[in-house]
């Protein structure tokens, strides 16, 4: 009984830990902040619509936007027009068009391969050099047009915030 207890501390103690980390945490109207991938770090903002799942990051120079839709839809700007505001001054950027992914997302619940959905991802990085290691950036995305229908946008505030975080050391 004595070692199941101390294998079970062990995987306790070494699968996850305690990280402090600085990030820039996004918030805004008609979405909310998200995890991607293995890390809990909630850097993504991701806009609430059933067409579509359309992701806001920023990196350390760059915006990164990415829509997943379902197969065969049509994705393109309704307002290409995007702004940047740090410390007061703002960029006014027209997006390029967004870039398909060759790579087809498909996503399977249930048993096996039944109830399988298949989704197109598009993607595009825009080039923001004032960005870097600013402690509060709002940018007003593009607006995009999916199936004909406009995914509904706002401004995004990013502000650098210091939280603890329990996550898998190995992520």
């Amino acid at each position: 009984m004595r070692i199941l207890t101390i294998l079970f501390l062990l995987h306790l103690t070494v699968g996850c830990a305690v990280h402090e980390i600085t990030f820039m945490k996004p918030e805004g109207e008609f979405g909310k902040a998200s995890k991607d991938g293995c890390g809990q770090i909630p850097l993504n903002f991701i806009y609430d619509d059933p067409a579509t799942k359309f992701k806001v990051l920023l990196n350390a120079r760059a915006v990164y936007l990415s829509l997943v839709v379902p197969e065969g839809g049509t994705v393109e700007w309704y307002d290409s027009s995007m702004s940047v505001e740090v410390s007061g001054l703002t960029e006014n950027i027209i997006a390029e068009p967004l870039i398909k992914d060759e790579r087809i997302k498909e996503v399977c619940s249930g048993i096996g391969l039944f109830s399988c959905k298949k989704y197109d991802q598009y993607y595009l990085f825009v080039e923001a050099p004032q960005i870097y290691e600013r402690d509060n950036v709002k940018i007003k995305p593009p607006t995009p047009l999916v199936n004909g229908k406009a995914i509904k946008t706002s401004e995004i505030n990013f502000k650098k915030v210091t939280e603890n975080i329990v996550q898998a050391i190995n992520c």
